[in-house]
């Protein structure tokens, strides 16, 4: 695996368009909280994820927030690379908040398939 600058990526991520939907994402919102989400919050999710995995620099992140049911979450990328396959990846926290108390964090990885859109293995 190659290891590429955030700057390196940046560019790269965003020469590449986006072309699918987030059918592989909506399917892996499993674990913990995901079962108490509104379908709004799970858009609201969605759209964060796929806008912070595509566009945000190494280190940045992107939040989204309901205001109606008090659920939020945050995703902060944390490093991209290209898999030996010349797939683009990248590491990063999520974190997701139920109400005002309850909060999962899990560091994943995503990886870009043919058609442009985030997978989540």
């Amino acid at each position: 695996m190659k290891r590429l600058s955030s700057i390196t990526a940046a560019f790269l991520l965003a020469t590449v368009p986006l072309l699918g939907g987030c059918e592989s994402l909506s399917d892996a919102l499993t674990g913990p909280l995901y079962d108490e989400l509104t379908e709004q919050d799970k858009e609201l999710l969605i759209t964060n994820m796929q806008n912070t995995l595509e566009k945000a620099r190494d280190t940045e992140s992107g939040s989204w927030s309901n205001p109606v049911t008090w659920h939020s979450g945050t995703v902060t990328v944390r490093t991209t690379y290209v898999t030996d396959g010349g797939y683009f990846c990248r590491h990063y926290t999520e974190v997701l908040r139920v109400g005002t108390d309850r909060k999962n964090t899990q560091d994943l990885t995503a990886c870009r398939n043919d058609q442009g859109v985030w997978d989540f293995p």
